[in-house]
Parts: structure tokens; C-alpha cells; sequence
């Protein structure tokens, strides 16, 4: 490799670790994030899609947690957007359904938290969340 090229490569690497983690990110979202019971305690988070969106093309990946457990890493190079239709995650992610009000709702059953974090070369962004109530078993 040349030297100045060598020299630009480890200027943009230290420019890329002096921003703070998140930098550039402009939005998470996700839609229709649904709970369906399957059967007796068994419940499926769906949703349509989930995106996260950067205003500097450095967005490197998009992670979804579900009751703080990592169920999906999706890998980006540098884009300004990641966006992922739900049926790509196969049929959801399976959780028990809950008993009647165990999720703080007297009509459901059990609340899981949705996470989606963005991240950037810098690290996690910030953490997005979507509160879904499943049907009571």
C-alpha cells in the first residue's frame, strides 16, 4: 500500500473513533409490532418492518432484542438506512404467552419489550423500544 494511502486510511480510522457512540443516527422505528398466540402459552412477536435511519452513511448495523435477549444482528456497510421487512425474521419471535394480567394489563397476558439499537463505527446509538402485550394463554 502507498504511503499517503496509508496516511488517509489511519486519518479517517482516528476521525471514525473520535465520534461519540451514535453520532449521525436519526431514527428507529418499527411497525405494527403484534403478539399472536400460536397456542395454549405459546406467542409470536411480529411486525411489518424496522428501519433505522443516519445522516453521515456510517450505520453499520441494526440489533433487535426481545425481553433483553439479542434475536436478530443485521449487518450494514456504511448506509444511511437499514430498513428489514418482519417476514424476513421467519414466522417472529416465539415467547410465552403469559397468564391473565401478568403484564401489568388486567385483560392480557405478558408485556415483552421490543429493542431495536442502531449502531454506527462508533457503537450502539441509543436504544429504541416498542412495548408489545401478548394475549393471556
Amino acid at each position: 500500500m502507498r504511503d499517503d494511502l496509508r496516511v488517509l486510511v489511519v486519518a479517517f480510522g482516528l476521525l471514525l473513533a473520535a465520534r461519540p457512540a451514535g453520532a449521525g443516527i436519526t431514527g428507529t422505528g418499527v411497525d405494527a409490532p403484534t403478539c399472536v398466540k400460536l397456542s395454549a402459552n405459546k406467542c409470536v412477536i411480529t411486525f411489518n418492518s424496522v428501519f433505522a435511519s443516519s445522516d453521515d452513511g456510517l450505520l453499520v448495523f441494526l440489533r433487535l432484542s426481545v425481553a433483553d435477549k439479542v434475536v436478530a444482528n443485521v449487518t450494514a456497510w456504511f448506509e444511511n438506512s437499514v430498513y428489514v421487512a418482519g417476514d424476513r425474521f421467519g414466522a417472529g419471535f416465539p415467547v410465552a404467552c403469559g397468564t391473565l394480567g401478568s403484564g401489568g394489563n388486567p385483560a392480557l397476558g405478558a408485556e415483552y419489550v421490543l429493542k431495536i439499537e442502531p449502531g454506527t463505527v462508533s457503537g450502539v446509538a441509543f436504544t429504541d423500544t416498542a412495548n408489545i402485550f401478548c394475549p393471556a394463554k
